[in-house]
């Protein structure tokens, strides 16, 4: 549910740049090395468990992103775990809005 429905706002909402959604959908590289070092690190942290490699978290500080910055990814996937678990044992049905946006595992690459 949380794959469509974020893809669907970022594209129709925010206005984000299509090519680096889906970039991050497939797992691939971002064309942007800011937002590609944010996108590997936070799955990082989150296949870590919250214990990401000091590598990790320096690339992650060498891009520009802060302390700060860290500690939101962290609520944030907190956040997402509840809403997503939430979302697995309800069974909730994707929406019709975000049916053109619709994602499994499947479709994305060995993103590290």
């Amino acid at each position: 549910f949380c794959v469509p429905a974020h893809s669907f706002i970022l594209k129709n909402v925010v206005k984000a740049d299509a090519k680096v959604i889906d970039a991050a959908r497939k797992g691939e590289q971002i064309p942007d090395a800011k937002l590609d070092t944010l996108v590997l690190f936070t799955r990082r942290l989150v296949q870590k468990r919250g214990n990401p490699a000091e590598a990790d978290l320096q690339a992650f500080m060498k891009a520009g992103y802060t302390q700060g910055h860290l500690f939101e990814l962290i609520a944030l996937a907190a956040l997402k775990t509840m809403t997503n678990w939430s979302h697995h044992i309800a069974k909730t049905p994707l929406n019709k809005e975000f049916q053109s946006e619709a994602w499994s595992k499947k479709d994305m690459r060995s993103a590290a």
